[in-house]
Parts: structure tokens; sequence; C-alpha cells
């Protein structure tokens, strides 16, 4: 988002909707909608609607933050949540979740009717 024009000092400080749109990239509704909204700030002097650039700035930054946290929650709902990793990370942190006192002891098993091998 935003264009190669962010570091250009020859680009005007108030910007036309056009202007703004061509050098956000998105299109004039896209403009149009963040003004409505709320979220993009503007000016109206003379009956002309103008935009600073660095209201410009501030309001793709916060576009671009945006769809960064869309796309990580997508990518959550997407991938399957594993409690161990995945496939190729290596499993020595089983080992610790399971405490020997969490094992049932011998006369524990007999109780539950379970059997349990003998540690070695």
């Amino acid at each position: 988002m935003g264009g190669d024009l962010m570091a250009d000092p020859a680009q005007p400080e108030w910007l036309t909707r056009r202007e703004a749109a061509a050098y956000a990239r998105v299109s004039v509704s896209t403009i149009d909608r963040a003004l409505k909204a709320g979220s993009l700030r503007s000016t109206k002097p003379n009956r002309r609607r103008l935009i600073h650039r660095e209201w410009l700035d501030h309001w793709l930054a916060g576009a671009a933050t945006m769809l960064l946290l869309f796309l990580l929650f997508l990518a959550l709902l997407v991938l399957p949540l594993h409690s161990c990793g995945g496939p190729g990370v290596r499993h020595h942190h089983r080992q610790h979740a399971v405490s020997r006192m969490a094992v049932p002891t011998q006369r524990q098993a007999r109780h539950r009717g379970v059997r349990v091998k003998r540690r070695q």
C-alpha cells in the first residue's frame, strides 16, 4: 500500500480525492468510504475536499496493520492447532509434560484395574 511518492518531497502536501487515490493506489470510492467512515481525515476549504499527505500516510499505515491482523486471524482459523508443534518438531518436551507424580503407582493402578509396566 502506498506509492513510491511517499519519499518524494515534490509531491504536494494537500491532495484531492483523486490524487489521494492515485497516491494510495486505491479507488476513489475507497477514499470516499474511508472519509465517510471517519477513518481518513480531510478538510473542505472553498468547496474542495483536500486530504493532507500525512493523514493519508497515517490511514495507510493503519490499513496495512489491519490487513496483517486479518491475515493472521485467517491463518489461525485455517491452520490446525497442534499442542506439540507439528511434523519435524522434536517432542522432547513430552517427557516433561507428565511428571513422575502423575504416573500412577502399582497400587493405584491395581485399584483402578489398569496394568502398568514396571519402571526400569
